[in-house]
Protein backbone atom coordinates (compact mmCIF):
# COMPACT_ATOMS: atom_id res chain seq x y z
CA UNK A 1 0.00 0.00 0.00
CA UNK A 2 2.74 2.07 -0.31
CA UNK A 3 3.62 2.21 -3.37
CA UNK A 4 2.65 5.80 -5.48
CA UNK A 5 1.28 6.17 -8.75
CA UNK A 6 2.38 8.81 -11.68
CA UNK A 7 0.26 11.89 -12.37
CA UNK A 8 -1.45 10.42 -15.77
CA UNK A 9 -2.39 7.05 -14.31
CA UNK A 10 -4.03 8.59 -10.75
CA UNK A 11 -5.77 10.79 -13.34
CA UNK A 12 -7.00 7.98 -14.86
CA UNK A 13 -7.68 5.89 -11.76
CA UNK A 14 -10.21 9.15 -10.11
CA UNK A 15 -12.26 8.56 -13.54
CA UNK A 16 -12.25 4.74 -12.79
CA UNK A 17 -11.93 3.87 -16.22
CA UNK A 18 -8.68 2.26 -16.73
CA UNK A 19 -8.03 3.06 -20.28
CA UNK A 20 -5.11 4.07 -22.15
CA UNK A 21 -5.22 8.27 -22.47
CA UNK A 22 -6.81 9.28 -25.69
CA UNK A 23 -8.82 5.54 -26.32
CA UNK A 24 -12.24 6.42 -26.98
CA UNK A 25 -14.58 4.10 -24.89
CA UNK A 26 -18.03 4.27 -23.59
CA UNK A 27 -16.92 5.36 -20.18
CA UNK A 28 -13.93 7.90 -21.56
CA UNK A 29 -13.91 10.53 -23.57
CA UNK A 30 -11.98 10.58 -27.40
CA UNK A 31 -9.06 12.80 -28.37
CA UNK A 32 -9.55 16.41 -28.64
CA UNK A 33 -8.74 18.66 -31.12
CA UNK A 34 -6.71 21.97 -30.83
CA UNK A 35 -9.02 24.28 -29.66
CA UNK A 36 -12.08 21.94 -29.76
CA UNK A 37 -14.46 21.78 -26.57
CA UNK A 38 -12.53 20.33 -23.44
CA UNK A 39 -13.15 16.63 -23.46
CA UNK A 40 -13.58 15.39 -19.46
CA UNK A 41 -14.75 12.29 -17.54
CA UNK A 42 -15.57 11.38 -14.39
CA UNK A 43 -16.56 8.52 -12.50
CA UNK A 44 -18.79 9.65 -9.10
CA UNK A 45 -19.11 7.01 -6.98
CA UNK A 46 -21.19 7.55 -3.72
CA UNK A 47 -24.11 6.00 -1.20
CA UNK A 48 -27.41 6.91 -1.96
CA UNK A 49 -30.31 7.34 0.86
CA UNK A 50 -30.79 3.54 1.06
CA UNK A 51 -27.17 2.16 1.41
CA UNK A 52 -26.91 1.58 -2.16
CA UNK A 53 -23.80 2.07 -3.82
CA UNK A 54 -24.05 4.02 -7.32
CA UNK A 55 -21.31 5.36 -9.82
CA UNK A 56 -22.37 7.43 -12.26
CA UNK A 57 -20.71 8.25 -15.44
CA UNK A 58 -20.52 12.11 -16.33
CA UNK A 59 -18.54 13.01 -19.30
CA UNK A 60 -18.00 16.56 -20.77
CA UNK A 61 -20.82 17.55 -17.68
CA UNK A 62 -23.72 15.42 -18.58
CA UNK A 63 -24.79 12.01 -17.13
CA UNK A 64 -24.09 9.91 -19.41
CA UNK A 65 -24.78 5.81 -17.13
CA UNK A 66 -24.88 4.88 -13.84
CA UNK A 67 -23.76 1.60 -12.76
CA UNK A 68 -25.55 -0.30 -9.63
CA UNK A 69 -24.13 -2.23 -6.48
CA UNK A 70 -25.68 -3.55 -3.56
CA UNK A 71 -27.44 -1.66 -0.09
CA UNK A 72 -24.56 -2.20 2.31
CA UNK A 73 -25.26 -2.79 5.99
CA UNK A 74 -22.47 0.31 7.00
CA UNK A 75 -23.89 4.09 6.43
CA UNK A 76 -20.51 5.38 4.73
CA UNK A 77 -19.63 8.90 6.11
CA UNK A 78 -16.41 9.30 3.73
CA UNK A 79 -14.66 7.89 0.83
CA UNK A 80 -10.66 8.20 -0.80
CA UNK A 81 -9.04 6.59 -3.75
CA UNK A 82 -6.70 3.26 -3.22
CA UNK A 83 -6.20 1.73 -6.43
CA UNK A 84 -7.65 -0.11 -9.96
CA UNK A 85 -7.26 -3.48 -11.10
CA UNK A 86 -8.65 -4.23 -13.80
CA UNK A 87 -12.18 -4.59 -12.90
CA UNK A 88 -11.96 -3.92 -9.22
CA UNK A 89 -11.80 -1.11 -7.17
CA UNK A 90 -10.53 -0.56 -3.96
CA UNK A 91 -11.84 2.55 -1.73
CA UNK A 92 -11.22 3.41 1.97
CA UNK A 93 -14.23 4.49 3.68
CA UNK A 94 -14.97 5.94 7.12
CA UNK A 95 -18.28 4.63 8.93
CA UNK A 96 -20.37 5.83 11.22
CA UNK A 97 -19.71 3.10 14.04
CA UNK A 98 -16.20 4.53 13.83
CA UNK A 99 -14.51 1.54 12.18
CA UNK A 100 -13.04 2.39 8.66
CA UNK A 101 -13.23 -0.12 5.86
CA UNK A 102 -11.79 -1.40 2.43
CA UNK A 103 -14.79 -1.21 0.12
CA UNK A 104 -14.08 -3.14 -2.99
CA UNK A 105 -16.16 -2.60 -5.91
CA UNK A 106 -16.03 -5.17 -9.49
CA UNK A 107 -17.84 -4.45 -11.86
CA UNK A 108 -19.95 -6.98 -13.77
CA UNK A 109 -21.26 -5.19 -16.81
CA UNK A 110 -21.93 -1.60 -17.92
CA UNK A 111 -24.39 -1.29 -15.25
CA UNK A 112 -24.05 -3.56 -12.80
CA UNK A 113 -21.06 -4.24 -9.59
CA UNK A 114 -20.57 -6.25 -6.82
CA UNK A 115 -19.60 -4.51 -3.74
CA UNK A 116 -18.09 -5.58 -0.41
CA UNK A 117 -16.08 -4.66 2.82
CA UNK A 118 -13.88 -5.35 5.26
CA UNK A 119 -12.72 -3.54 7.84
CA UNK A 120 -9.52 -1.94 9.74
CA UNK A 121 -8.44 -3.21 12.68
CA UNK A 122 -9.03 0.04 14.06
CA UNK A 123 -12.19 2.09 15.73
CA UNK A 124 -12.76 5.65 16.92
CA UNK A 125 -11.66 7.12 13.60
CA UNK A 126 -14.58 9.69 12.40
CA UNK A 127 -13.74 12.35 11.21
CA UNK A 128 -15.85 15.04 10.17
CA UNK A 129 -14.21 15.12 6.70
CA UNK A 130 -11.89 12.55 4.93
CA UNK A 131 -10.02 11.98 1.41
CA UNK A 132 -7.13 9.26 0.89
CA UNK A 133 -4.28 9.71 -1.21
CA UNK A 134 -4.08 6.72 -3.68
CA UNK A 135 -3.87 4.42 -0.65
CA UNK A 136 -0.52 5.91 0.97
CA UNK A 137 -1.34 9.30 2.78
CA UNK A 138 -4.96 9.98 4.28
CA UNK A 139 -6.10 13.48 5.50
CA UNK A 140 -8.90 14.16 7.74
CA UNK A 141 -10.53 17.18 9.82
CA UNK A 142 -11.59 16.59 13.14
CA UNK A 143 -14.51 18.62 15.16
CA UNK A 144 -12.04 20.85 15.99
CA UNK A 145 -11.11 21.80 12.68
CA UNK A 146 -7.45 20.23 13.43
CA UNK A 147 -6.14 18.94 9.48
CA UNK A 148 -4.24 15.90 9.73
CA UNK A 149 -2.24 13.32 7.62
CA UNK A 150 -2.41 9.81 8.29
CA UNK A 151 -0.21 6.53 6.67
CA UNK A 152 -2.40 3.54 5.32
CA UNK A 153 -0.53 1.10 6.87
CA UNK A 154 -0.31 -3.00 7.08
CA UNK A 155 1.14 -4.63 9.88
CA UNK A 156 2.95 -7.65 10.45
CA UNK A 157 0.12 -9.69 10.89
CA UNK A 158 -1.30 -8.17 8.09
CA UNK A 159 -3.67 -5.58 9.72
CA UNK A 160 -4.64 -2.62 8.09
CA UNK A 161 -5.46 0.63 10.40
CA UNK A 162 -4.52 4.68 10.17
CA UNK A 163 -1.53 5.11 11.88
CA UNK A 164 1.36 8.40 11.80
CA UNK A 165 -1.18 10.88 12.68
CA UNK A 166 0.86 14.22 11.78
CA UNK A 167 -1.15 17.83 12.65
CA UNK A 168 -0.98 20.08 9.66
CA UNK A 169 -2.74 23.01 11.81
CA UNK A 170 -5.75 24.12 13.32
CA UNK A 171 -8.54 26.69 11.25
CA UNK A 172 -10.28 24.23 8.83
CA UNK A 173 -13.57 24.28 10.99
CA UNK A 174 -15.34 26.03 8.28
CA UNK A 175 -14.72 23.47 5.67
CA UNK A 176 -17.53 21.50 4.15
CA UNK A 177 -15.92 19.52 1.37
CA UNK A 178 -12.37 17.89 1.36
CA UNK A 179 -11.59 15.67 -1.94
CA UNK A 180 -8.25 14.55 -3.08
CA UNK A 181 -7.45 16.21 -6.43
CA UNK A 182 -4.05 15.38 -7.70
CA UNK A 183 -0.68 14.40 -6.50
CA UNK A 184 2.33 16.91 -7.96
CA UNK A 185 5.84 15.01 -8.43
CA UNK A 186 8.40 18.25 -8.21
CA UNK A 187 8.49 19.45 -5.79
CA UNK A 188 6.24 16.14 -4.23
CA UNK A 189 3.14 17.03 -2.88
CA UNK A 190 -0.73 16.11 -2.01
CA UNK A 191 -3.43 18.27 -3.90
CA UNK A 192 -6.57 18.58 -2.19
CA UNK A 193 -9.87 20.70 -3.06
CA UNK A 194 -11.93 22.04 -0.03
CA UNK A 195 -14.66 23.82 -0.22
CA UNK A 196 -15.63 26.82 2.45
CA UNK A 197 -18.73 27.53 4.42
CA UNK A 198 -18.85 30.59 2.44
CA UNK A 199 -19.08 28.73 -0.51
CA UNK A 200 -15.16 29.20 -2.17
CA UNK A 201 -13.58 26.51 -3.80
CA UNK A 202 -10.12 26.00 -2.26
CA UNK A 203 -6.67 23.67 -3.52
CA UNK A 204 -4.54 22.84 -0.44
CA UNK A 205 -0.85 22.01 -1.41
CA UNK A 206 1.07 20.04 1.21
CA UNK A 207 4.52 18.99 0.47
CA UNK A 208 5.44 15.39 1.27
CA UNK A 209 8.24 15.78 3.39
CA UNK A 210 7.15 19.03 4.84
CA UNK A 211 3.25 18.71 5.66
CA UNK A 212 3.00 21.41 7.87
CA UNK A 213 4.26 24.05 4.92
CA UNK A 214 1.07 23.24 3.23
CA UNK A 215 -0.17 26.58 1.84
CA UNK A 216 -4.06 27.07 0.54
CA UNK A 217 -5.28 29.19 -2.67
CA UNK A 218 -8.52 29.94 -3.93
CA UNK A 219 -9.22 29.17 -6.87
CA UNK A 220 -13.01 30.54 -6.92
CA UNK A 221 -14.90 32.86 -4.40
CA UNK A 222 -18.45 31.36 -4.99
CA UNK A 223 -20.66 29.00 -6.45
CA UNK A 224 -20.49 26.06 -3.65
CA UNK A 225 -22.82 26.80 -1.05
CA UNK A 226 -24.14 23.91 -0.03
CA UNK A 227 -21.69 21.43 -1.28
CA UNK A 228 -20.61 18.21 0.63
CA UNK A 229 -19.11 16.06 -1.58
CA UNK A 230 -16.64 16.47 -4.47
CA UNK A 231 -15.46 13.74 -6.77
CA UNK A 232 -12.06 14.88 -9.24
CA UNK A 233 -11.76 13.45 -13.07
CA UNK A 234 -9.70 14.32 -15.85
CA UNK A 235 -9.62 15.74 -19.34
CA UNK A 236 -7.73 14.30 -22.55
CA UNK A 237 -6.08 17.69 -22.98
CA UNK A 238 -2.94 18.03 -20.82
CA UNK A 239 -3.25 20.22 -18.32
CA UNK A 240 -6.78 19.63 -17.45
CA UNK A 241 -8.60 18.23 -14.70
CA UNK A 242 -12.26 18.43 -13.71
CA UNK A 243 -14.37 18.38 -10.48
CA UNK A 244 -17.56 17.40 -9.92
CA UNK A 245 -19.56 19.36 -6.86
CA UNK A 246 -22.46 17.49 -5.45
CA UNK A 247 -25.43 19.46 -3.21
CA UNK A 248 -26.76 16.38 -1.65
CA UNK A 249 -29.69 18.51 0.20
CA UNK A 250 -30.69 20.15 -3.29
CA UNK A 251 -29.96 16.38 -5.07
CA UNK A 252 -28.08 18.83 -7.95
CA UNK A 253 -24.36 18.61 -8.90
CA UNK A 254 -22.10 20.88 -10.92
CA UNK A 255 -18.88 20.71 -13.43
CA UNK A 256 -15.68 22.47 -12.92
CA UNK A 257 -12.93 22.82 -15.38
CA UNK A 258 -9.14 22.93 -13.46
CA UNK A 259 -6.50 23.75 -15.79
CA UNK A 260 -2.63 23.90 -14.51
CA UNK A 261 -3.39 21.88 -11.62
CA UNK A 262 -0.28 21.84 -10.80
CA UNK A 263 1.91 24.51 -11.07
CA UNK A 264 2.14 27.91 -9.37
CA UNK A 265 -0.94 29.38 -10.75
CA UNK A 266 -4.10 26.80 -11.28
CA UNK A 267 -7.51 28.31 -12.88
CA UNK A 268 -10.93 27.19 -12.73
CA UNK A 269 -13.80 27.99 -14.75
CA UNK A 270 -17.32 26.84 -13.50
CA UNK A 271 -19.11 25.12 -16.44
CA UNK A 272 -22.50 24.73 -14.70
CA UNK A 273 -25.11 22.42 -13.69
CA UNK A 274 -24.53 18.52 -14.85
CA UNK A 275 -26.99 17.35 -17.01
CA UNK A 276 -28.78 14.15 -18.08
CA UNK A 277 -31.26 12.19 -15.54
CA UNK A 278 -29.27 10.88 -12.07
CA UNK A 279 -29.84 10.73 -8.69
CA UNK A 280 -27.29 13.56 -6.63
CA UNK A 281 -28.59 12.83 -3.31
CA UNK A 282 -25.73 10.63 -2.81
CA UNK A 283 -23.25 10.95 0.12
CA UNK A 284 -19.76 10.10 1.25
CA UNK A 285 -18.52 10.62 -2.75
CA UNK A 286 -15.30 10.57 -4.57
Amino acid sequence: MHARASLAALGLALALAAVVPGAATADSPGPTAAGAAPSCGTGVVGQDSSGRVLEHFVRNGRHVRTRRGPRLPQRITGLGYVDVRGKVTRLSATTAGGVPRMLTLKATGRHRMTASTTPFAQRGFAPVLFTDAYGYFAYTVDRAGVLHRWVLDRGRGGEVRYTGRTRLGDGFKGLTALGTAGHRAKPAADLLYAVTARGALRLLTVPLARPRAHTAQTLLRRGYAGVTELSAGYCVAEGQDVVIALDPAAGKATWTLISGLTTRSPSAHQRGAVTGRADWVLHAVM
